[in-house]
């Protein structure tokens, strides 16, 4: 992973989080759930308001399980890397709105949208074993426990799998997997999204683990 620095200059601050608004940089939301298992959606930076000191983002897809109010959030931003924790936040008419941060953890250059999580990020890495359709896949984390994730795919792979499916994911997270977990598809849901600001059809994909994993060996960048 590249090198982050913490930072408490405000100016700083808004500049990096104003470059990834106007860049229109994917911003991931995470969040711990009960034991050890996450919830993750992936979002972009809709408003920076000075005066009321908030940020204002929008989901990218529809959420189906909701973050809790009781736990704090994490952020990480594409582009020019930033992370910081959330303490508190509220949900309204669809957006996540919270303060913006006084501390922030933060990379020295800026990276090339999209090519930040080739490390590792938030990524399911697979190999489907069907000789039709065999090959290595990648696909972004919706959520993930100790027994199973959710991934979602926008590219069109998805035509190539089918509910009972088996796999051997090889890594995760950006840590490979020696020898590579076994697992089978669980589910596919299309889902159609439109907004004023996107639209897209993807799909939601169940994925069931053979044996349970132990989530702390992967990077979250938690602090």
């Amino acid at each position: 992973m590249e090198e982050m620095r913490t930072s408490t200059n405000s100016h700083e601050i808004i500049s990096a989080l104003s470059e990834v608004k106007n860049r229109k940089d994917i911003v991931t939301l995470w969040q711990k759930q009960e034991g050890k298992s996450r919830i993750i959606c992936e979002f972009l930076l809709l408003k920076i308001s000075r005066k009321e000191e908030s940020l204002e983002l929008i989901p990218i897809i529809p959420m189906e399980i909701k973050f809790s109010s009781k736990r704090p959030l994490f952020f990480f931003s594409e582009g020019r890397k930033i992370v910081f924790q959330i303490a508190f936040f509220t949900e309204k008419n669809g957006k996540t709105i919270f303060n913006i941060p006084s501390e922030v953890k933060i990379s020295e250059s800026r990276i090339e949208t999209r090519q930040t999580l080739r490390e590792g990020g938030f990524y399911l890495e697979f190999f489907k074993l069907d000789e039709s359709t065999m090959g290595n896949y990648k696909c972004r984390l919706l959520d993930i426990s100790d027994g199973g994730a959710g991934i979602y795919d926008k590219s069109g792979l998805s035509a190539n799998f089918k509910k009972n499916d088996s796999i051997e994911i090889s890594r995760i997270c950006g840590k490979t997997l020696s020898p590579p977990l076994k697992a089978r598809i669980a589910y596919i849901k299309e889902a159609r999204i439109k907004k004023k600001q996107f639209s897209m059809t993807l799909h939601r994909i169940g994925v069931e683990f053979t044996r349970k994993i132990d989530l702390s060996q992967f990077n979250w960048l938690d602090y």
